[in-house]
């Protein structure tokens, strides 16, 4: 069950209140409250903000925006579910979208309040509010920058070191081209193709420090950009075939726990033996052959539930990846 968070304090600011609304104004009683979600995620707001208006017998429209079509898909279930009260069976929490132009189609049911549209809230303008039959002053806007729970709990996305999955991060998995609409002053953002991995494996020491300083403040930035490099490095010097680097969220977690625990035992912070233990290191770099899969498995399942050393490290590190893969400051700028 996703619950929103703040969700009083949020209607209190993103609903009109009723001096806003002239009630004594009967002209105004048949015109709807216009809303903009500019991250709409899983829909815990705007289904909030649908059911507070019902409540008060306001008419109510929200324009709901999200980079991420696996989220408009599951906003799309959820209000067909919870505003039209049907019992659909429950689907697969993280089903692959077949279609992603399907995922931004709201059904019959919704579509009279509620518009979903694929793309970020950096696309809000005059010709993007006409496509949709917006006035071009809304009555709200709505953004809740940055991931969203579902996208950590999915371990397939690569957003948190919790899990073993792969590292990417995209909040836009499909990363085509998004249809550019006509109108007046509309433009689209392009997602990139770019993962994770691709920065991690192909950036230089003095930029995956620069990024880890720009986009987290992390004060060993260039102690971990520097253990990043030496890592994929003696991967290939290890690999008879092509090196394939660091691949997963758990290696490269890795990576950043043993470069801190380094550090801090040359200072005297902490002894040796809070390194990760070198049976873990065998999880990527087995000393003569490859470990078993099913041993392998065992050793990334123990690692996974073992509770992280240097969070806070590590969490700034994939804050910073997370940030550069999305283009976020690009996107809020915009």
């Amino acid at each position: 069950l996703h619950i929103p968070v703040m969700k009083d304090e949020v209607l209190k600011l993103w609903l009109p209140n009723n001096n806003a609304l002239d009630n004594n104004d009967n002209d105004n009683k048949s015109k709807p409250i216009h809303l903009i979600d500019g991250t709409i995620g899983v829909a815990g707001h705007t289904l909030a903000a649908i059911q507070s208006s019902t409540q008060q017998q306001n008419d109510i429209k929200v324009l709901g925006i999200d980079r991420d079509p696996e989220a408009l898909s599951k906003a799309r279930k959820r209000m067909e579910k919870e505003l039209d009260n049907k019992s659909n069976e429950e689907d697969d929490e993280y089903a692959e979208i077949e279609d992603v132009e399907e995922a931004a189609v709201p059904s019959n049911a919704e579509s009279s309040r509620v518009t979903l549209h694929l793309g970020s809230f950096a696309d809000i303008s005059p010709g993007l509010l006409s496509l949709y039959s917006f006035p071009l002053k809304v009555h709200g806007i709505l953004m809740d920058c940055g991931m969203n729970s579902f996208q950590i709990d999915n371990k397939q996305r690569g957003f948190s070191f919790r899990q073993h999955g792969p590292l990417d991060m995209r909040f836009d998995i499909t990363t085509q081209s998004h249809k550019i609409h006509p109108g007046q002053s509309h433009r689209k953002i392009q997602p990139k193709a770019t993962t994770a991995r691709d920065i991690v494996n192909t950036w230089s020491a003095a930029n995956l420090s620069a990024l880890f300083q720009k986009f987290a403040d992390e004060p060993y930035a260039d102690e971990i950009a520097q253990s990043i490099v030496e890592w994929r490095s003696n991967e290939q010097k290890r690999e008879k075939k092509a090196p394939t680097g660091i691949r997963t969220t758990l290696e490269l977690r890795y990576v950043v726990e043993d470069c801190i625990a380094s550090i801090h035992a040359d200072m005297g912070i902490e002894p040796k033996e809070y390194f990760p233990p070198k049976k873990f290191y065998a999880m990527w770099r087995a000393p003569t052959k490859r470990l078993p899969k099913r041993t392998k498995d065992k050793l990334i399942k123990r690692y996974a539930e073992r509770k992280p050393r240097h969070a806070n490290h590590v969490m700034r590190v994939f804050q910073a990846l997370r940030m550069e893969v999305n283009d976020e400051l690009l996107h809020i700028r915009s």
